[in-house]
């Protein structure tokens, strides 16, 4: 979805800028992608402001940032709504916090899908992989490794490597690391 709206914004001529002899129509959706002016609400001054906010943040090359933000959006926003969690992290206040979450996003990401190749997850565990390696960071990754080597034994032929995996990290305790 969003190497399409990418694709889409960016094959546009008039991306963000106007032609210099046309006239400004204030538009405000002008130049931001659909999956941005979804999540653009509020008063037509309020949008205004946002959309300036975003445009900014794209004329300085952080357009893949706003659209996985804008992915992330309906998952995250869990007492607000969707777009009201996305202009507070797209905030002037918030950016610089904002790129380190989206850091801290990709590694997990990276890191659960290493542990689910490990442990041989299925689609629908996914999201047990991803809290875990949330919570334990390269540690939930070492004990993928552990869980995958350890699982099948001469007692256990039929082991499991997930429910090992899963026991380890519950058995863990609350104790997170960086990821």
């Amino acid at each position: 979805m969003a190497a399409t709206a990418l694709s889409d914004v960016l094959s546009s001529k008039q991306f963000y800028r106007k032609n210099p002899g046309e006239t400004s129509v204030n538009s405000i959706e002008e130049g931001l992608p659909a999956a941005l002016n979804d999540l653009n609400q509020g008063s037509d001054y309020w949008r205004q402001a946002k959309g300036n906010r975003y445009r900014k943040l794209i004329r300085e090359g952080h357009l893949n940032d706003l659209l996985e933000l804008a992915e992330l959006a309906p998952k995250m926003a869990q007492r607000s709504t969707p777009a009201n969690w996305f202009a507070s992290v797209a905030s002037k206040a918030n950016w610089e916090r904002t790129l380190k979450f989206l850091a801290k996003v990709r590694e997990v990401a990276r890191m659960a899908e290493d542990a689910a190749k490990r442990v041989q997850a299925r689609a629908q565990d996914m999201g047990a992989v991803l809290k875990a390696v949330w919570r334990h960071g390269e540690r939930a990754v070492q004990m993928a490794v552990t869980a995958s080597e350890t699982a099948v034994t001469k007692k256990r032929p039929d082991g499991s490597a997930f429910k090992l995996f899963m026991h380890l990290a519950w058995k863990q305790g609350n104790t997170p690391t960086t990821a």
